[in-house]
């Protein structure tokens, strides 16, 4: 059948909206000086699980399916905050 049986990818899922929202962030921050990334604050993250892995999952998909968003499960949550002053 071609199946390879790997340990699932712990990766946040990106929707084409974040993905263009991220885009749009990095291009107008694209200029920005060492002086102004200076007033960045940058928090911890926390990470809260939905739904409970002991460790033994494995998933099995075929060569070439690694990263494919019909192939994926994100973890619930990944939350990244950032204030710029």
């Amino acid at each position: 059948m071609g199946l390879c049986s790997r340990r699932p990818t712990r990766v946040p899922l990106l929707t084409k909206r974040h993905r263009q929202l991220r885009l749009q962030w990095a291009w107008k921050h694209r200029d920005c000086t060492m002086d102004e990334w200076k007033r960045v604050a940058w928090s911890d993250e926390s990470h809260f699980l939905i739904h409970y892995v002991d460790g033994r999952v494995r998933v099995r998909r075929l060569p070439g399916e690694y990263l494919l968003p019909s192939c994926t499960a994100g973890p619930g949550c990944v939350v990244r905050n950032c204030c710029k002053n």
